[in-house]
């Protein structure tokens, strides 16, 4: 971590709580993740920037698939907000997504990642937050020489706190209100009751085991349990991809936990 912390200027606190501000929006998020997913899945396949950026009519378009309908001037607000604090870029196109040219030359617009990568890590408010995650995995890692799966707390509370498993042990994960230390084996995760949408430990709000060679998790909480933002099934057990992050609920008081094994 960092040995001193170093105080921001009016300035720099200025242009950090209007890049935040950014995100008080959902339209504005939805925009930046269809910008970035054009980023993700075009740059490197074209190299150039004016393959991907969207006009103000193609993010009409595609936010009318989400079934959000805005007024062309409304979307203009949000695009320049985002372009204003430096999220997005622009640029001028003179052809369509067809290549097609077009009556008049448009403004088009694209996730600016050198923007982005410059908030998380010129900041060190979330600069601290990244280096704790690198600490985090490479302590999992190390767990890793010695056990057969490593599952480690990534959020909140109970941030870095770990449970390791071995092939023949069943591996338990929930929160419990108050509890004796020796009220539950080492094949336990027991999580602060401040994750308030996690199941507790008398019915485990997600269960890690491994069966025939391969390594399974089973929900069986009542707010769910999701990899990527989908929720797996209750009750089934589900492969476990490995080097995940897998989320007990969601919102504030869930649970992210980072699960890898041999």
């Amino acid at each position: 971590m960092f040995k001193s912390r170093i105080r921001y200027t009016k300035e720099e606190l200025d242009s950090l709580a209007d890049t935040v501000s950014a995100f008080d929006n959902k339209v504005r998020i939805l925009i930046l993740e269809m910008l970035e997913k054009r980023l993700r899945d075009n740059a490197r396949k074209y190299h150039t920037i004016v393959k991907y950026p969207l006009n103000i009519n193609e993010i009409d378009e595609k936010l009318q698939e989400k079934n959000i309908t805005l007024v062309e001037q409304g979307i203009r607000d949000h695009v320049n907000k985002l372009e204003k604090v430096g999220l997005i870029g622009k640029i001028r196109k003179t052809r369509n997504k067809e290549g097609k040219p077009l009556p008049q030359a448009v403004n088009a617009y694209y996730f600016n990642i050198l923007a982005f990568d410059c908030l998380m890590f010129e900041n060190q408010l979330f600069a601290e937050e990244i280096q704790s995650y690198l600490h985090l995995y490479k302590k999992n890692q190390e767990l890793k020489e010695k056990y057969d799966c490593v599952i480690t707390v990534f959020t909140g509370f109970d941030k870095s706190e770990v449970l390791t498993i071995n092939e023949d042990e069943r591996g338990y994960i929930g929160r419990d209100m108050c509890y004796p230390p020796d009220r539950y084996g080492s094949e336990s995760l027991i999580l602060s009751s401040a994750y308030e949408t996690v199941t507790e430990r008398h019915k485990p709000h997600l269960e890690v085991f491994k069966e025939d060679g391969v390594w399974y998790m089973m929900d069986n909480s009542e707010n769910g349990t999701f990899i990527s933002n989908k929720k797996i099934e209750t009750g089934t057990p589900v492969e476990i991809p490995n080097d995940s992050f897998i989320q007990l609920s969601q919102g504030p008081q869930s649970a992210v936990l980072y699960i890898s094994y041999n």
